[in-house]
């Protein structure tokens, strides 16, 4: 009994002591811990910055990329407007001359016809004083 008094006593004393060990022990181990939790905590912040960079860098490509192919296709689309525009100019054009052509041709053919028609007048004038004079009918002419 005398040993235990003696053990109980020791234990006593040694109490103070053992909880500031202990309270260090245990205050170490939480500062292991938060300093674990804490690096941990960093990579998973620097690797969340980094996906996020990479999805901003990303949609960014992505929208550079639908920005350059709506400017090929509104580049395209004047390029096809010019081109019809040009074509259809130019067919106006070919009709314009086409038609000043054909008016060309009515007016030579009409020109044609008038001065057949004042041949025949001055050769029927010609044949009318030659009637008159006492000639006879005019010789037919060789047509051919």
């Amino acid at each position: 009994h005398e040993e235990s008094l003696k053990n109980q006593k020791r234990l006593l004393r040694m109490h103070p002591s053992f909880v500031a060990v202990n309270k260090e022990l245990t205050a170490l181990a939480k500062a292991r811990y938060k300093k674990a939790h804490a690096e941990w905590d960093a990579l998973r912040t620097r690797e969340r910055a980094e996906r996020l960079a990479e999805r901003a860098a990303r949609l960014e490509a992505e929208k550079k990329a639908a920005e350059e192919e709506e400017r090929l296709l509104l580049e395209e689309e004047a390029q096809k407007e010019a081109e019809a525009k040009a074509k259809a100019e130019e067919e106006s054009r070919r009709r314009a001359e086409a038609e000043a052509a054909e008016l060309r041709e009515r007016e030579r053919v009409e020109e044609e016809r008038k001065l057949e028609q004042e041949r025949r007048a001055a050769d029927l004038q010609t044949q009318r004083v030659s009637w008159r004079r006492g000639g006879g009918p005019p010789a037919p002419r060789d047509t051919a």
